[in-house]
C-alpha cells in the first residue's frame, strides 16, 4: 500500500484531482536531484568515539526506518569551526546511506529535524541540501523512495564485490518529476495522511494476530 502511494505521488497520479481545482499552478518538469540540490556532500571520515565527548555524528544506524533520524546510539567526535562549518546539518537536509553491504540499505534516507540540527554525519552518508523556496525535503524524501526510484538505485549500487555503493555523481543523475512547491506540500500532506491510515491497519492487523493465535 505505501508504495503505491508512492507511485502514485512522484508520479501526479494522487494530486491529479487538485491540480484541476488549480488553473494557475505549474505543470511538473523533469530534473535530477543534482539539478534541485543546492549541496551535495559526503561525510566525516573521523573515527567515532562512544564516551559522548564533542559532537555527534550521524552514522548508517541512525537513518531510522519512518524517513526521520535515530538518535539512539549516537557516536562523537571533536571538530573546529572549518569542519564543522562543513558538516553541520541543517533542518530539510536529506541524509542518504551510499554504501553498504546490504543493497537493500543503499539509497535509504532520512530528514534532518529539529532533533538532529547541528549535529554531523558519517562518510558513509552523503548530505543533500536544498533550496526551500522550490523543494519541499519530504517530498525530496518520497521521491528517492519510490518503487522505480528504488529499483534504479539498486541495480545502480550492486556489486559483486559484497559492498554496494551509489556515489555522488550517480545520486546527481537520479531523475526526478518536479511539480510546484504548493503540489509538493499537498503531496506530502496527502501521504502522511495516507501512511498514517497504513499505521493503523498495521497495528489493528497485528492485534487481530495476536488474538487469533490466542484463540
Amino acid at each position: 500500500f505505501r508504495q503505491s502511494v508512492l507511485a502514485a505521488a512522484t508520479s501526479g497520479r494522487l494530486t491529479e484531482d487538485w491540480r484541476q481545482s488549480q488553473p494557475t499552478v505549474d505543470q511538473w518538469h523533469a530534473t535530477t536531484f543534482g539539478a534541485i540540490a543546492i549541496d551535495l556532500r559526503y561525510g566525516t571520515s573521523k573515527k567515532c568515539e562512544a564516551e559522548g565527548k564533542g559532537v555527534a555524528v550521524l552514522r548508517i544506524p541512525n537513518i531510522g526506518d519512518d524517513g526521520q533520524p535515530d538518535l539512539h546510539d549516537l557516536k562523537f567526535a571533536d571538530f573546529d569551526d572549518t569542519e564543522r562549518k562543513k558538516l553541520s546539518l541543517q533542518k530539510g537536509d536529506l541524509l542518504v546511506i551510499r554504501s553498504n553491504g546490504s543493497v537493500d540499505l543503499v539509497g535509504k534516507a532520512c530528514v534532518v529535524d529539529d532533533r538532529a540540527e547541528g549535529l554531523v554525519f558519517a562518510g558513509y552518508l552523503i548530505r543533500l541540501r536544498f533550496d526551500k523556496t522550490t523543494v519541499v525535503p519530504r517530498f525530496a524524501f518520497f521521491a528517492l523512495t519510490a518503487p522505480e526510484q528504488r529499483q534504479r538505485i539498486e541495480i545502480t549500487a550492486k556489486s559483486t564485490s559484497g559492498v554496494n555503493n551509489i556515489n555522488s555523481d550517480e545520486l546527481r543523475s537520479l531523475p526526478v518529476n518536479l511539480p510546484s512547491i504548493e503540489e509538493q506540500t499537498e503531496i506530502v500532506r496527502r501521504v502522511e495522511t495516507l501512511f498514517a491510515l497504513a499505521d493503523r491497519l498495521e497495528a489493528r492487523l497485528a492485534q487481530a494476530q495476536t488474538a487469533a493465535t490466542r484463540l
